[in-house]
């Protein structure tokens, strides 16, 4: 079962603070705008954490029209959480600074708009975040801190930090029902920003990804929040003893279960034939091309003169080319109808293309030199095709056809780069990837993804059709490719 099957869809509020008054303890910072920014857009770029483009909210210093001020604040965390139903899940994320003050029972964020260290008035209270949560009917809550709570400094001097927070945490944790929390480090620890990413913390460039499917923070293809801190903690752990620091990512949790975040599995079993009924195809096309001499084609060519784009334009639109396919053309007619059972006029040989069923063979020239080029053939058919994996091997042989790549066309269009989550996540190596296309390699298996049509080159065409050895790498590849980026309808 898939997440958004067994789970409802997940809302994000992400608030990152860079900036503060400058009468104020709290100093400048450099991570939390982008942190907040890079969180809101992994929910929205990876499918696979299910969550709901409507209820994704972002507070940056840097969204003038949203600024993380304390109210406003506190007005989105209602919006997110009051209308939620009971099987969605929540997520509350904070970078900046955090703080406490002696002698208050609580533990504060600071917005951008914080006027005094002293004032709770003025500061986001831990309390009034948990009491928002805890109203929610919604079944899981993850509140997400990448904040230390030593202390702001003010000219050089450090303000005094409040007693460990360890208990506070968990007395409400206790209390709010489905709640996790996960910190960027223990009570009374700084937070390094060091990270590879200088614009991100450390916790959160681990902690994206984590979310964005790294295989490390997957337990069988599901991404559990149990082992996502598990990664994020042993990445950040090795980081900072690099450094020789320390920082130690800190969970609380009061949820019961196994908490899914995400799902990378794929929707499909590997069988022993690839079976394409209900994914959003329609076609399947080969491709193939091999090198042919200008003299095979135009026999009667003797004008030297001639450039290589005329000879080509001859080729394929003189008759040329239409007159080299005739023998085959002739031949392959009474092969079809012995070998598949159509009839003479379901078959059509009109010009460079042989028409069948279910399909079409197309010819064109592509020139080198004047002297030689390619036929490329393109061979398009019916995905039902695909069914039965002797019959289009047959067919394949039938046509002396020996395929470089083959293709499916969409029904519809995908956004290529929103596929990118999900294809690292099954190991897949990115080597390119623009809004329009994504490419990538896996076992020797290179993809190519645009917005209309999934291209594979390195297949084993003949151990992809035929099932008599059973299931195979190959296949089991194709149908976890196939099932991730364009799963069944």
């Amino acid at each position: 079962m898939a997440l958004k099957d067994a789970h409802g869809a997940i809302r994000v509020l992400a608030v990152g603070v860079n900036t503060y008054p400058t009468n104020s303890a709290f100093g400048s910072l450099q991570n939390g705008a982008d942190d907040a920014f890079q969180m809101a857009a992994t929910f929205r770029e990876v499918q696979q954490l299910n969550a709901d483009p409507k209820h994704i909210a972002l507070m940056t210093s840097a969204t003038i029209a949203l600024p993380p001020h304390r109210g406003l604040i506190f007005k989105k965390l209602h919006e997110l959480t009051a209308d939620a139903a009971p099987d969605e899940r929540l997520l509350f994320y904070f970078s900046g600074h955090g703080h406490r003050i002696e002698g208050v029972d609580d533990h504060f964020l600071v917005p951008q708009d914080a006027g005094s260290e002293t004032k709770v008035d003025t500061l986001v209270s831990l309390k009034e975040v948990f009491a928002i949560l805890k109203a929610s009917p919604a079944k899981q809550k993850i509140l997400v801190l990448d904040i230390c709570l030593s202390g702001p400094g003010r000219l050089g001097e450090g303000l005094p930090a409040a007693s460990p927070a360890d208990e506070f945490f968990a007395s409400h944790r206790a209390l709010t029902k489905g709640l996790t929390i996960l910190a960027a480090n223990v009570a009374d620890a700084i937070s390094y920003a060091k990270s590879p990413n200088p614009k991100l913390s450390l916790f959160t460039y681990h902690l994206i990804n984590g979310l964005r499917g790294h295989p490390d923070a997957l337990d069988e293809q599901l991404l559990t929040l149990a082992k996502l801190f598990a990664f994020v903690s042993t990445e950040v752990k090795q980081v900072c003893n690099s450094y020789r620091i320390q920082q130690v990512p800190s969970p609380d949790s009061s949820a019961t279960g196994i908490i899914v975040l995400g799902d990378f599995r794929p929707t499909l079993t590997a069988s022993a034939s690839v079976n394409l009924k209900g994914h959003p195809f329609k076609a399947l096309v080969f491709h193939e091309s091999k090198n042919v001499r200008t003299k095979e084609i135009l026999t009667q060519w003797t004008d030297r003169f001639k450039t290589k784009d005329q000879l080509e334009y001859a080729v394929n639109n003189k008759g040329g080319l239409e007159k080299y396919l005739e023998e085959s053309f002739a031949e392959w007619r009474p092969t079809f109808r012995r070998s598949f059972g159509f009839t003479a006029s379901q078959i059509d040989t009109s010009g460079t293309s042989f028409t069948f069923p279910g399909g079409s063979l197309n010819h064109c020239y592509h020139a080198a030199s004047k002297d030689s080029g390619r036929i490329h053939r393109e061979l398009s058919l019916d995905p039902a095709w695909f069914d039965d994996g002797c019959r289009l091997e047959l067919l394949l042989s039938k046509l002396n056809f020996a395929p470089d790549s083959f293709e499916l066309t969409l029904t519809g269009t995908l956004k290529p780069m929103d596929q990118i989550a999900g294809l690292e996540a099954h190991k897949w190596v990115i080597h390119h990837e623009t809004s329009d296309r994504v490419e990538g390699g896996k076992g020797g298996v290179t993809m190519t993804i645009n917005k209309d049509s999934l291209i594979f080159e390195g297949f084993n065409i003949k151990d992809l059709l035929t099932g008599a050895s059973g299931p195979n790498q190959e296949r089991q590849l194709l149908e976890e490719t196939i099932g991730m980026v364009a799963p069944q309808e």
